[in-house]
């Protein structure tokens, strides 16, 4: 079963993040949340540009990876510049 976290506040506040459910959602509508495990899909895709600079996608990865209270999965295909970061910071003490 999965369920759509919307950005509305009253869908969030009745949201029972212990259910056993999967949950697709931006990374936008998670903000409050946490979850035993996330898969954040599409970083790879996310570029600095005429959208996006580079802090606010520092930022929007911070929030996504924050998600995780155990484990975190990040699958990729190309090893952008965010993806990049993020493998380093990973390899660090």
């Amino acid at each position: 079963m999965s369920t759509w976290v919307s950005e509305d506040y009253r869908s969030k506040r009745s949201y029972d993040v212990t259910t056993n459910n999967v949950t697709i959602s931006t990374i936008h509508s998670v903000k409050g949340f946490d979850y035993a495990c996330v898969f954040l899909i599409g970083l790879d895709l996310l570029e600095p540009g005429e959208h996006w600079s580079e802090e606010q996608l520092k930022s929007l990865a911070y929030v996504a990876i924050t998600r995780a209270r155990y484990q975190l999965y990040v699958p990729y295909i190309e090893e952008s510049w965010l993806v990049k970061r993020l493998l380093s910071a990973a390899k660090q003490p």
